[in-house]
C-alpha cells in the first residue's frame, strides 16, 4: 500500500511568498510508522504547516491522526529552487491531535486541540535528521524497485 499527500504551497526561493513553484516529479517517500500500527492501515496526515527560514530554506511539519508529528525536508539543487530532487520524512514527536499547526519565528509550535487544551511547544532543536527515525525518497524508491512494485 502506498501512502501520499498533496504538496502544500511551498516557498519558491528568493521571490517571497508561498506558491507551488517547487515541483516534485512523482516524489514517493514512506512515512515512519509505529511498530504496532497495522500494516494494512495507512497513515492519515491530518494537518501540515510550512515554515520559511532564512536564505530560502524551509521545512514542513505534518501531524498524523495518531498525533505523530513529522518533519518534512525537501532537497533542491542550490542553483534551481524550483526542482525537488529528494524528500526526507523524520519522526519528530508525538503530541495531542490538533485541528491545525502554526510555527512562529520564535521557535514555538501552536497546536489547537481537537479535544482538550490547546498546546504551545518550544523547539529545543529542529535539525534532527542525523538521529531521528526517518525515511527518504531514495530509500523508498529503491525498496519499490527491488520488490518490483513500480
Amino acid at each position: 500500500m502506498h501512502e501520499g499527500m498533496a504538496v502544500p504551497p511551498l516557498p519558491n526561493g528568493g521571490n517571497g511568498g508561498g506558491s507551488n513553484d517547487a515541483k516534485p516529479k512523482r516524489m514517493i517517500c514512506a512515512i515512519p510508522r509505529r511498530e504496532l500500527h497495522p500494516a494494512a492501515k495507512g497513515v492519515l496526515i491530518t494537518c501540515i504547516t510550512v515554515l520559511k527560514q532564512k536564505k530560502g530554506k524551509f521545512f514542513a511539519l505534518a501531524q498524523s491522526e495518531l498525533g505523530d508529528v513529522y518533519k518534512i525536508t525537501l532537497t533542491m539543487p542550490k542553483d534551481d529552487k524550483t526542482t525537488v530532487t529528494g524528500m526526507t520524512v523524520c519522526l519528530l514527536d508525538t503530541l495531542p491531535v490538533g485541528n491545525g499547526m502554526n510555527i512562529s519565528k520564535l521557535a514555538l509550535l501552536f497546536i489547537p486541540a481537537e479535544f482538550g487544551d490547546h498546546g504551545l511547544y518550544q523547539f529545543d532543536a529542529i535539525d534532527i535528521e542525523e538521529n531521528a527515525v526517518k525515511c527518504t525518497s531514495d530509500q523508498t524508491i529503491g525498496a519499490l524497485l527491488r520488490s518490483g512494485e513500480m
